[in-house]
């Protein structure tokens, strides 16, 4: 049987036939059990017969579904001599006026639409059952596809998306909302890349009918409806958008976003759940296409992509770049780097550029920073940033627009390569020169031979001393430039922003004049004023120039992004290194005064031994959005060198950290680290490379900022005796069960609502918490000493094993009746009525003793083992003694 025009469990996708009883069943409260049709008997897939019956001059061939909103046939337009398929409606229903007039209307609603990712329906007919004659599509479904090939890659999951959204937008622009968006619903033509066709528009509504669907009416397939469906809400057409969300979800990830037992278990479900993270299901997913999901997923119609020629258009721009025919506005995140020098980034052979559209050099970023999702799709969005910026020691920097560009181009011939840029940054407008490196490292530091003393001093002998200092510093190695850069953040603090080298692929990408470059500029060598295939001596200092040696910076004209000598003068270290046979080499980009034109051009990309020291080389700085860890998270590395890595961008990070840092490793990855003694410790940002984390463990540290710790999987944060801490609000929506933050300078504990939490420890600064938000947590143990903490009702009917109140201002332990307490600490507090306490299995307690009547309180708990820290033998004797 063919399954053109069928929804799964034979439900045919241009029906809306009900489904047998299971959570994806399409629910209607309006016919819950709608009757079948009187229709020919044909067997469920049969060929027609010699005498095939007949529906006017429609010969039923088969019958490809049925169900409670009526049955679909294959059937043989005589007039026409095409095949078509045809939905009826069941006579039962047909036989009420006002369900005859809805199903008629909606159907001619639905026959408006004309789009080619729209099963085209050719006509409605009310006699002699009320029918409609659709285009049949004989390619078959794509949740028949998907149970066939399991979860799709991400080309094409754009390619069928964005016809989805194609369709969509033609039924939306025709005020039709479909309300049914699934797999089932997607037919596909047959073909290598076969066209999309979205059917079932037969629980479609117009758009100001589906505003006013009944309240309490629940109508579409549960799966996949949207939360304002599932409670029987008004819906608009985002509603559809919410659908398609779940479509792509499923088409990511094999399974749908919500899934239970039962129709309203899922419907539950879909009210008041967030679907898992598809990443967390498909770890390779790329974050763009992640945040186009979370983005229709919104529980907010208004949070949503507001109309699906929006999301259309992103996903053909994502499909453009991934199959080299263009460049979107706004990039993917992700990059994979392969090897690290010890705190430092590593890239192998191949990767230096980043791999065709696989991500983005830079990090995930921080919800203060993150930028679109794609072209006006911001999910955060930033102030704008100035074009230029000098810093407090005069060092230029001209602004990178976020985006994407293709690398490697040259020869006439666009590259292959895409580089992506998540976040605006800024890059050095010059070459570092002379002047500023003195200023930043000292004097009596400068590596460059041509200096007054240098090992060339003879040739610049005539230049002005104004002049020289804006000379390039060059014979620098690469330890050296990153010296210079760690000074350099010590010296100069920016809140929200460090220096770093650029990355060989944030060169090209600056080089070559940042995002969007049209195709026809790809293969260009040279970008000045104007890309082109040669370079003259007139734009930049190389061989022609016959100067041999350096000249100041900026005497060459920029390029369009306003940065000069990209070209010649000096060649550049980048961040990058990678491991040869022969060891450590760092990438170098632009060429230097003594090369010919070909070994500047854009793509040329040699290496370089990473502490030799090499005339002509220099370099020029990046300035980068903040927190940001430096480097990125590399699955090839064993778990040993992992902390390596972490240990060295931890320390070059917080330079005077010296205390030993001990990880965890289980299965193969680091999940838990430790670090005891931390004080210097400020900047937790590279716990990022380590995303695997379950548990941090640091005593004695100043962090401030928790914010790198956001979307790391962790269930135990210890930080004590940190006494900076007071905001723990990017611990929101994690799901810890311990945490402990002794020295917690802050009052409001609202980020812990809905934690898993076992274990509270949060006190030791006399602050006034409001522990109201730890009601209803699933609390074991709890810490609130030395705080103005006086009401523990929030922990009513927590089922507390300890409780740990010294020095606050609680008086009435009444709120934990009820709790089996084997720990209690009550001493510094003004407690008077410890007999609430009776009846539970304490093993110790800590107490002020102040009469005879707490002594034979304490007497009357048989199993205590310790009081007042003592040993309960010893208490007691020493009680005796006195």
């Amino acid at each position: 049987m063919s399954e053109s025009n069928i929804s799964d469990g034979g439900a045919p996708p241009g029906s809306g036939v009900a489904q047998p009883d299971h959570a994806e069943q399409k629910t209607e409260v309006i016919h819950p059990t709608a009757p079948q049709p009187a229709v020919p008997a044909v067997p469920l897939g049969s060929h027609a017969p010699p005498h095939a019956p007949a529906l006017g001059h429609f010969d039923i061939l088969e019958t490809i579904g049925r169900g409670g909103f009526g049955v679909v046939v294959k059937a043989f337009d005589r007039n026409l001599r095409r095949v078509v398929a045809i939905k009826m409606m069941p006579a039962e229903l047909a036989a009420t006026s006002p369900a005859r007039r809805r199903f008629v209307r909606e159907a001619r609603a639905a026959a408006a639409v004309r789009h080619e990712n729209v099963v085209c329906i050719h006509a409605v007919e009310e006699h002699p059952v009320p029918h409609l004659v659709m285009e049949y599509v004989s390619g078959g479904s794509l949740q028949r596809h998907l149970d066939g090939s399991g979860p799709l890659d991400p080309r094409e999951v754009l390619r069928i998306g964005a016809q989805i959204a194609r369709g969509l937008a033609a039924a939306h622009d025709t005020g039709l909302v479909h309300r049914d968006i699934k797999p089932a619903n997607v037919l596909l033509e047959p073909g290598a890349a076969p066209r999309v066709k979205l059917t079932d528009f037969g629980i479609a509504q117009a758009a100001d009918d589906a505003s006013q669907t009944q309240s309490g009416t629940v109508v579409g397939t549960p799966m996949y409806m949207a939360p304002e469906q599932a409670k029987g809400a008004r819906v608009d057409h985002r509603a559809d958008l919410f659908s398609l969300g779940s479509v792509l979800y499923t088409m990511v990830s094999g399974r749908p976003p919500f899934r239970a037992t039962n129709s309203l278990a899922v419907l539950k479900r879909v009210a008041n759940d967030t679907p898992r993270p598809v990443q967390e299901i498909v770890p390779e997913t790329p974050r763009w296409l992640c945040d186009i999901v979370a983005k229709l997923h919104a529980r907010d119609p208004d949070d949503r992509f507001q109309s699906a020629a929006e999301v259309a258009n992103l996903m053909e721009t994502y499909l453009a770049v991934l199959e080299g025919s263009g460049v979107p506005e706004v990039p993917p995140r992700r990059n994979r780097w392969r090897k690290r020098w010890p705190g430092v980034a590593l890239v192998g052979t191949g990767l230096a550029l980043g791999a065709l559209a696989a991500g983005s050099v830079w990090p995930a970023p921080t919800a203060a920073t993150s930028a679109a999702v794609g072209a006006g799709h911001a999910l955060v969005t930033p102030e704008p940033l100035p074009p230029k910026f000098t810093n407090a020691l005069g060092i230029e920097f001209v602004l990178v627009p976020a985006g994407a560009a293709r690398l490697g181009g040259g020869d006439g011939f666009a590259g292959a390569e895409l580089a992506t840029i998540d976040r605006d940054f800024y890059l050095g407008t010059y070459e570092v020169t002379q002047e500023e490196w003195d200023k930043v490292m000292g004097p009596g530091r400068n590596p460059s031979r041509f200096t007054r003393t240098g090992a060339a001093k003879d040739a610049v002998a005539a230049v002005p001393d104004e002049a020289l200092k804006r000379f390039p510093v060059e014979g620098v190695t690469w330890p050296e430039a990153q010296e210079f850069v760690r000074r350099l953040n010590q010296r100069v603090t920016e809140p929200g922003w460090v220096y770093r080298l650029p990355r060989s692929a944030e060169w090209e990408y600056a080089c070559r004049g940042g995002p969007n470059r049209p195709v026809a500029e790809l293969g260009q060598d040279f970008y000045l004023a104007a890309p082109a295939r040669e370079l003259g001596a007139h734009q930049a200092n190389v061989q022609a120039t016959g100067l041999r040696r350096p000249c100041p910076v900026g005497s060459y004209p920029p390029n369009r992004l306003g940065l000069h000598d990209m070209h010649g003068n000096a060649f550049e270290l980048c961040d990058d290194l990678v491991l040869t046979a022969g060891g450590w080499q760092c990438a170098i980009r632009g060429g230097f005064w003594r090369d010919a034109p070909e070994a500047c051009r854009a793509r040329t990309r040699p290496n370089a031994w990473a502490e030799a020291r090499y005339e002509g080389a220099g370099f020029r700085l990046a300035r980068v959005p903040a927190p940001e860890c430096t480097r990125v998270y590399d699955p090839d590395l064993a778990p040993d060198q992992q902390v390596d890595v972490f240990s060295t961008e931890l320390r070059r990070l917080n330079p005077d950290l010296l205390a030993p840092i001990v990880p965890t490793i289980t299965g193969g990855r680091v999940t838990g680290l430790a670090i005891d003694d931390a004080k210097p410790l400020r900047d937790l940002s590279p716990v990022r490379l380590l995303p695997h984390l379950e548990s941090v463990r640091i005593w004695d540290s100043s962090v401030t900022d928790l914010s790198p710790l956001k979307g790391l999987p962790l269930r135990e944060l210890v930080l004590n005796n940190d006494l900076v801490l007071s905001d723990l609000g990017p611990l929101r929506g994690m799901r810890l069960e311990k945490l402990e933050v002794w020295g917690f300078q802050g009052t409001d504990l609202s980020p812990l609502e809905g934690m898993p939490l076992r274990v509270l420890t949060c006190g030791g600064m006399g602050t006034k918490l409001d522990i109201a938000p730890l009601r209803g947590l699933p609390l074991r143990s709890v810490c609130l000493s030395s705080t103005e903490v006086e009401d523990l009702s929030p922990l009513n009917g927590a089922e507390l094993d300890t409780l740990v109140i010294k020095n606050t201002r609680v008086r009435d332990l009444t709120p934990i009746r009820g709790s089996q307490l084997a720990r209690v600490s009550v001493d510094g507090s003004p407690v008077t009525d410890l007999t609430v306490l009776r009846g539970m299995p304490l093993v110790a307690i800590e107490l002020d003793v102040r009469s005879d009547q707490d002594l034979e309180f304490l007497r009357s708990f048989p199993m205590l083992a310790s009081i007042n820290t003592k040993p309960a033998a010893e208490f007691w004797r020493d009680r005796e003694k006195k």
